[in-house]
C-alpha cells in the first residue's frame, strides 16, 4: 500500500486499487486520511466489476470518521445501474442524526455522429447527471448538457 505524505504532516494511505474490468483499472484511491493530530477518515469502496473483493473500484460505499460513533459509518453511498449496465451514484445518506441526504438523477440520450449530422449514425446510449435533490429542504439543482452541431 502506498502512503502519500504532505508537508503539514498529514498523510493518505492508498489501500484501494481499481481492478477487474473497471474502466480505470490500476488507479489507486485513498482508504485512510490522517491529519497531524491523528484524526482519521476511513473510506471503503465497492468491489470492482469482475472482482470479488472490496476496495477494488472508485465507487465509495462508506466514509467513517469520529462523528460516526463507535465504528459507525458517517456517510453511506448507494448506486443504481443505468441502461448500459454502468453504476451511477443514486443517493448519499448520513448517520449523524440529521435529516440531510442527497438523491441523484440522470438523463440518457443516444450518441450521434458529431461531424456528419445527416448520416444518422448512432453510438449507443450515454448518461449524465441531471439533478441533485437535498432533503429535507427538497432543494434541487439541475444540470443540462449542451449539444453542438456544426453548420
Amino acid at each position: 500500500m502506498g502512503r502519500l505524505y504532505f508537508r503539514d504532516g498529514s498523510s493518505w494511505v492508498f489501500g484501494c486499487t481499481s481492478a477487474g474490468t473497471e474502466q480505470d483499472a490500476g488507479t489507486m484511491y485513498p482508504t485512510l486520511m490522517e491529519d497531524t493530530n491523528g484524526h482519521q477518515i476511513t473510506i471503503t469502496y465497492q468491489a470492482g466489476a469482475g472482482a470479488a473483493w472490496t476496495n477494488s473500484s472508485a465507487r465509495i460505499v462508506t466514509i467513517q470518521d469520529v462523528r460516526g460513533g463507535s465504528g459507525g459509518n458517517t456517510y453511506s453511498f448507494s448506486y443504481a445501474l443505468d441502461s448500459n449496465g454502468f453504476l451511477h451514484l443514486s443517493a448519499i445518506t448520513n448517520s449523524l442524526y440529521t435529516a440531510e441526504a442527497y438523491t441523484f438523477t440522470y438523463s440518457t440520450w443516444t450518441l450521434q455522429e458529431p461531424f456528419d449530422g445527416q448520416s444518422g449514425a448512432t453510438y449507443g446510449l450515454t448518461a449524465a447527471l441531471a439533478s441533485i435533490t437535498q432533503t429535507p429542504t427538497n432543494m434541487t439543482t439541475t444540470f443540462s448538457v449542451e449539444t453542438y452541431w456544426p453548420a
